[in-house]
């Protein structure tokens, strides 16, 4: 073994060679290619090298080149890229009429949006079912609107009693207050405007 090969870098060849797996690294360990026929075959058919850009970790889109496997391809197992003996299954045929791009292509976590994926064609719903409401339908409910109203948007009296009980939790002892800024606001049902009223009240 050569002195310059580091144990470390040894122990990945050997994990490598073992497991049948492939080595990450932005190392192309040039030193180790004549150490072995299978360790120079896994250096150039394993060996996904890698790159950050800020903090992103980016790896190439085609690790073996762009005649190669896609990543995918390449990260399956087991390993079926070694093109020496002719047993690639995830080559991809050459791109026609496409610009040429540099082979160190990386890909982040967002795809680019050069070559957006066609979205799936909706299928088209059922519309639902419809009818139109009978007169003696709507009438009840314009009546129920009314009656929960009052007559001219005024509070029913069973309406002043509960916003009455309510402010008193709140305002205690101050019977009068509460019941002048009730008669003072009659159609106002809301609990904070109420509230303010009171709070603004001086006498």
């Amino acid at each position: 073994m050569r002195q310059q090969s580091c144990k470390p870098v040894v122990y990945m060849m050997k994990l490598a060679e073992e497991k049948d797996g492939i080595i990450v690294s932005n190392d192309q360990f040039r030193d180790l290619s004549g150490e072995s026929v299978k360790w120079a075959e896994i250096i150039r058919e394993r060996l996904l090298p890698f790159t950050f850009v800020g903090n992103i970790f980016m790896v190439p889109d085609d690790p073996l080149g762009r005649e190669g496997p896609t990543l995918d391809d390449f990260l399956k197992k087991p390993n079926g890229l070694q093109t020496s003996r002719g047993r690639s299954t995830g080559r991809r045929e050459p791109p026609h009429n496409r610009p040429s791009r540099p082979g160190s292509r990386a890909r982040s976590q967002v795809r680019s949006k050069a070559h957006p994926r066609p979205l799936p064609r909706p299928q088209s719903q059922p519309r639902p079912h419809t009818r139109s409401l009978t007169e003696s339908e709507i009438q009840p409910k314009q009546e129920q609107k009314k009656e929960d109203e009052g007559i001219s948007g005024l509070r029913r009296p069973r309406e002043t009693e509960k916003l009455r009980h309510k402010l008193l939790e709140v305002f205690w002892g101050q019977d009068h207050k509460v019941d002048f800024i009730l008669q003072q606001n009659p159609s106002t049902r809301d609990l904070n405007q109420l509230s303010e009223a009171l709070l603004r009240l001086n006498f």
